[in-house]
């Protein structure tokens, strides 16, 4: 093998052999420089115009207030330090699988939470802003649920979104904690959810354009199974993906196939059957039964029902009824503004001021039902069953104050939008969130869980505050260029 001019024969083997041949960078002028420039440059600019698109400032708030909120609350507290943190210091796993297969077996059907849970601990920068892009995920999913695309809609969810997340849940269990295991989960939850109106319409359409592609159904099921791996959560989906299957099945009668509401009511379900086949969750039961509540094992369906009812009463009488608040404080006003006959409108008004004076902000109904129901559930407390007796009017009263709520919410519903589709999907949604809620009634954890219990209801009570305020401000801005266009035509007239 012959050498050209200059070259030593390392040289000439390193040219002719691919293995040894050196592989130097490109000039800075040479083509492949330059398309990695322009390629950066590109990257930079759509960055630099999303943020300045207005419909970002509601997101960047969201984000903003959620890393003060991660910031300023101590993390390294409640079940960060007692049930992760000391385990992963421990030495007793090899890693984040070989606990969650732990708790899975003796205490939690949550395989998939438990494991970012450990794998977590030791990572709280990673943990800080997966937690800031769900927060912001799930004003976009409700954004995108319901259809909400002008900014003042965003900006609303996003309020409301910020308000009504009440700090106690955070608090409950420590903020690490409840994070993973409900801000994260509702979060994907919701963006699921949100892939049903996407899949809906790219099945009906059938073009090119609106067709949900694979890479993004596939993002959609994941977040749903991760989502489902969380007892409440899998209820709720069940229950969301139930509703639209029957809508389906009812309207389009079967001609069409929409696979992924099939699959989101599949995966829901397997999630609900994870919980009732969990060793780890018959384990626990009889723990909290030990521990904690001991005459649970003997105690009535009835009882067991009633503890469920009296714990959201009590929820929503004493620690944080200011979602609910705020619904029938928007259906106050919009008992004004919308254009029904007289006599809807008073029953509308009458619907929702006498609840809204009734709350512990104005006359405090609360004061006269907190002895009864503090006292019933202290009961619980020191293992013995409620006293609620339909043959003692005090003790029900609690339930009849509280169902009357239900019954102005519901009747209020109805006055606005009539026996339509709407109507019954506005209530449903409501409906979800409380089972969701209520079944924990079922469990002896509902002793220990305290509020933080109450994360899907709210929820679900979020999108509903959501959707009726959308409903108010479109309302508002009708009534207000109507009277624009009577007073343009009475003044063209003159």
């Amino acid at each position: 093998m012959g050498c050209k001019n200059g070259d030593t024969i390392g040289d000439a083997q390193m040219s002719a052999d691919p293995v040894l041949r050196v592989h130097y960078p490109p000039p800075l002028n040479s083509p492949t420089s330059v398309s990695n420039e322009v390629t950066f440059t590109k990257a930079y600019t759509r960055i630099i115009d999303f943020i300045k698109k207005p419909s970002t400032i509601p997101y960047l708030c969201v984000g903003i207030f959620f890393y003060l909120l991660t910031y300023f609350q101590d993390v390294r507290s409640g079940d960060w330090q007692a049930v992760f943190h000391d385990q992963v210091v421990s030495g007793n796993f090899t890693g984040p699988v070989a606990y969650a297969v732990w708790k899975y077996t003796n205490w939690s059907s949550r395989f998939v939470v438990e494991f970012f849970g450990y794998f977590m601990t030791e990572h709280l920068l990673i943990w800080r802003i997966i937690t800031i892009a769900l927060a912001v995920l799930m004003v976009h999913s409700i954004r995108k649920c319901f259809g909400f695309i002008e900014f003042w809609q965003m900006s609303l969810v996003a309020i409301f979104f910020c308000l009504f997340i009440p700090s106690a849940i955070y608090s409950s269990a420590g903020i690490y904690a409840m994070v993973i295991n409900y801000l994260w989960t509702s979060s994907l939850l919701l963006y699921a959810l949100s892939g049903i109106r996407t899949s809906i319409y790219s099945t009906l359409a059938k073009t090119e354009t609106t067709r949900i592609k694979i890479s993004k159904m596939i993002l959609y099921l994941l977040s749903l199974i991760f989502a489902c791996n969380s007892e409440q959560m899998s209820v709720l989906a069940f229950m969301i993906f139930f509703l639209f299957n029957l809508v389906w099945f009812i309207k389009i009668k079967a001609k069409q196939f929409n696979l992924y509401i099939v699959l989101g009511l599949v995966i829901s379900l397997l999630g609900i059957m994870n919980v009732l086949i969990c060793p780890g969750n018959v384990h626990r039961r009889f723990a909290e039964i030990a521990s904690n509540f001991p005459a649970y094992a003997n105690i009535s369906i009835f009882s067991k029902v009633n503890l469920g009812f009296l714990y959201i009463c009590k929820h929503f009488l004493f620690d944080s009824d200011l979602v609910y608040l705020a619904i029938i404080s928007v259906l106050l006003i919009l008992s004004i503004r919308i254009s029904i006959s007289t006599n809807k409108k008073v029953v509308l008004f009458l619907l929702n001021f006498v609840p809204l004076i009734m709350s512990k902000y104005f006359y405090n109904t609360s004061d006269f039902f907190r002895p009864q129901i503090s006292q019933m559930l202290g009961q619980m407390q020191d293992q013995f069953i409620p006293n609620t007796s339909f043959s003692n009017p005090k003790t029900l009263m609690p339930h009849i104050f509280f169902l009357f709520l239900i019954f102005c919410f519901v009747a209020s519903i109805f006055l606005l939008y009539g026996f339509t589709f709407r109507t019954l999907f506005i209530l449903y949604i409501a409906f979800s969130g409380f089972i969701a809620t209520f079944l924990v009634s079922f469990s002896p954890s509902i002793y220990a869980s305290d509020v933080r219990i109450f994360f899907p209801l709210y929820i679900t009570l979020l999108c509903v505050l959501c959707y009726l305020s959308v409903d108010l401000v479109k309302n508002c801005k009708a009534h207000k260029l109507a009277k624009l266009n009577s007073r343009h035509c009475i003044s063209s007239v003159v």
